[in-house]
C-alpha cells in the first residue's frame, strides 16, 4: 500500500489556486481547531462559542489558563 505524500509546496500551491492571497493551514488534529468567538455578558464576564457546530467550544481555556501555546485576534 502507498502512502500519500504532501507537502508545504503543495499546500500552498493549492490555496493559492483556490484564489487565497494570505493562509495558513491550522492545526489538523479536529479536537486542538478551536475558533471562539467571546462576547460581553454580564457583570464584566464573557460568553464565548465556537465559530462552527462542529469546532470545539475552548473558551474557557482561553480565560481561566490553559497549558497549550495559542494566538488570539482582538477588533478594536
Amino acid at each position: 500500500m502507498r502512502r500519500a505524500v504532501t507537502y508545504p509546496q503543495t499546500l500552498a500551491a493549492a490555496l493559492k489556486a483556490a484564489g487565497a492571497v494570505n493562509a495558513m493551514q491550522l492545526d489538523i488534529n479536529p479536537v486542538w481547531v478551536r475558533l471562539t468567538i467571546f462576547n460581553h455578558g454580564e457583570n464584566g464576564s464573557y460568553k464565548h462559542y465556537s465559530l462552527t457546530k462542529d469546532m470545539v467550544d475552548g473558551g474557557i481555556s482561553y480565560l481561566a489558563g490553559y497549558q497549550k501555546d495559542f494566538f488570539y485576534l482582538m477588533e478594536k
